[in-house]
């Protein structure tokens, strides 16, 4: 590895690369081809062989000082339909965006689309017409509040608009957007004796009232997640139980027919409090959650038929498991779903394993495996996947080392058609600067777009993007 920094800004690079927010940059060095690049010359030419195969390009800077400082971690990114992209991050208590013109193969200059944010993160999705929603926390970790804004694919960014009530701390925002373009966004409001969940739902051009869903005197909500489907049905889960014991997964069926939310049902108990469960939702109205228990292996229920299924283990029995608390879900409409994870085992690799409506979930597999020969890295930090409708994944993660007293850090890549291994991991970050907090969203046609974070000292830390075509 190249990335270099002396010993004692550890502590400083630790937290940009390895700050997982909740789930998170100059030239290609590929350490591995990915399969089909290389093509014989000397044959006649078809359109086959005249055609590249897709790759990860050169990474280009989205973004640098005075738009980024060391605030900036947890960057986002969602595509459009047409191939472009919208990435969203936290600057000096700002909100910014760019947008990845494809005609122009380059990142639009950043604007600033909302402000004082708090380290809860930035969250985004994009719905079939390719307008984007925005959700954020605003405040000073005691009076935080929820905002959000929105593009309108046409006309371009709105005005920041406050989601919660003026003056009651809300936060562990979290949100899901439809293809039809409703969007919900769900938060926990801390009362004396318990947590309220809070909703609120876009549809018709407006953000609809303040919904509560669960209250529970006496429990707490540790983490918060809510996905939709394509007609803007959605689930919220929540995760209850502080204090201790810890924890219970529960979630709420939300039927956009009549605008409601169920009462709540137990989806699984002891579940780990760290890097909370994953949720995602098909057109058919399924969900699948999964998560990890406090056995430190991981677990997956699905919602059919109207309640939620017995929970099963994913992870291969007989190793260690989860080494820390990282771990990454995908979905599609059709409910495929891929869920990525790092094991303690050997040398910590990194194993996915994918869920289809019928046949279940399959073996869990390697994807990356490190070097590792003593008590630190080569070590996985923030990973994360992105599938695409034809059952495609994208995934990414950031590795770091500790050589001689120097800390190391690359974003990595590797993907999967759906059918079979996936690719050969490949370090897609290349400037001598530490790289982390990486995130990835999956486009038209195999496309794919990856952001991370470069550097660790303000002016230095950059923004950067890198396209996969």
């Amino acid at each position: 590895m190249q990335r270099a920094l002396t010993f004692f800004a550890l502590s400083a690079a630790l937290s940009a690369c390895l700050n997982t927010g909740d789930p998170a940059d100059d030239a290609v060095e590929s350490f591995d081809s990915v399969p089909g690049d290389d093509v014989d010359v000397t044959a006649t030419p078809t359109h086959a062989t005249l055609l590249a195969a897709p790759a990860w390009q050169t990474p280009a800077i989205i973004a640098s000082s005075p738009f980024t400082n060391r605030e900036t971690a947890n960057p986002r990114v969602v595509f459009d339909a047409n191939g472009g992209a919208i990435a969203v991050w936290n600057a000096r208590s700002n909100v910014y965006a760019s947008h990845y013109v494809p005609v122009a193969n380059s990142w639009s200059a950043p604007i600033r689309i909302g402000g004082s944010i708090t380290r809860d993160g930035i969250w985004i999705g994009m719905d079939g017409a390719g307008n984007a929603t925005v959700v954020w926390t605003s405040g000073d970790r005691g009076g935080d509040e929820i905002w959000a804004n929105r593009f309108s694919a046409g006309s371009g960014w709105g005005t920041e608009q406050r989601l919660s009530t003026a003056g009651i701390w809300s936060h562990r925002v979290d949100l899901a957007v439809s293809a039809n373009g409703t969007a919900i966004a769900v938060w926990a409001v801390p009362l004396s004796d318990r947590d309220e969940l809070h909703a609120r739902r876009y549809t018709g051009g407006a953000w609809q009232a303040e919904q509560i869903i669960d209250v529970a005197p006496g429990e707490r909500a540790s983490r918060t997640m809510v996905s939709i489907d394509g007609q803007g049905n959605a689930f919220a889960a929540w995760m209850k139980g502080i204090p201790v014991p810890c924890c219970n997964l529960r979630a709420s069926r939300f039927v956009a027919a009549s605008g409601t939310w169920g009462a709540p049902q137990a989806v699984a108990s002891d579940v780990q409090n760290g890097n909370g469960p994953r949720l995602v939702t098909n057109t058919a109205g399924n969900a699948v959650a999964v998560w990890i228990g406090n056995d430190l292996a991981v677990h997956a229920s699905r919602f059919a038929n109207g309640s939620w299924g017995v929970p099963q283990a994913i992870s291969p029995a007989g190793l260690d498991h989860v080494v820390s608390p990282e771990l990454t879900v995908a979905g599609n409409a059709a409910g495929n779903v891929v869920a990525v994870w790092y094991e303690s085992q050997g040398q910590t690799p990194l194993m996915a394993s994918r869920f289809t409506p019928g046949s279940g979930w399959v073996p869990a597999a390697q994807v990356w495996s490190s070097t590792r020969d003593g008590a630190l890295g080569p070590l996985p930090g923030v990973i994360h996947v992105a599938l695409d409708a034809q059952n495609r994944a994208h995934l990414v993660w950031s590795v770091w080392d500790i050589v001689e007293g120097t800390f190391f850090s690359d974003v990595w890549a590797s993907g999967n058609a759906g059918n079979g291994a996936w690719r050969a991991p490949q370090i897609i970050s290349t400037n001598p600067a530490p790289a982390g907090s990486p995130a990835v969203a999956a486009g038209p046609s195999g496309t794919a777009a990856a952001v991370w974070v470069q550097g660790t000292n303000d002016p230095n830390r950059k923004l950067v993007g890198a396209l996969y075509k």
